[in-house]
């Protein structure tokens, strides 16, 4: 285009998404390191959960990103550490694109969802210590799902 002028500007690069992927990994990672470490079988060690629901609070906030390119402070006010929300709304934005949605995972999330948002994983809360943990760690299916959902979604979301 002759006599066109291109003036230059700051530019602003938004890598929510990716950040929020990549630190979803490394939480999954560091739940599988103490799923393996010895355990004392005295006590709940409530770390491992804590770990993977971080990581598939990560995953479904950086998934959301890449649909809506919603900005990071606005996810947080949003969904707060809510993996209940996070997971419906992900849902209706097409997740099953790269993690199909199942009864298990849906009824996982919901039964995890509470005592994350919570954040009852965190402190020392005498009421988990008496009747929490023994109901979250009689639950065989929490674990194994949230490290396959984890695993699917860090797979397919680094290729994005």
């Amino acid at each position: 285009m002759p006599g066109a002028v291109v003036t230059p500007r700051s530019a602003q690069y938004d890598a929510t998404g990716v950040a929020f992927s990549a630190y979803g990994k490394r939480f999954r990672e560091s739940a599988i390191t103490l799923l393996k470490a010895p355990r004392n079988p005295i006590y709940f060690d409530p770390v491992p959960y804590f770990l993977l629901c971080q990581s598939l609070e990560l995953h479904l906030k950086g998934f959301i990103w890449k649909v809506d390119r919603i900005p990071w402070g606005k996810l947080k006010e949003m969904y707060g550490h809510d993996i209940m929300a996070l997971w419906r709304d992900a849902k209706q934005k097409r997740i099953h694109r790269i993690a199909t949605p199942t009864k298990i995972r849906d009824d996982v999330i919901a039964f995890i969802g509470p005592y994350y948002k919570q954040r009852r994983f965190n402190y020392l809360d005498l009421d988990m210590a008496f009747r929490g943990y023994d109901l979250i760690e009689s639950n065989r299916r929490v674990i194994p799902t949230l490290l396959k959902l984890t695993d699917v979604l860090g797979q397919k979301m680094s290729g994005w």
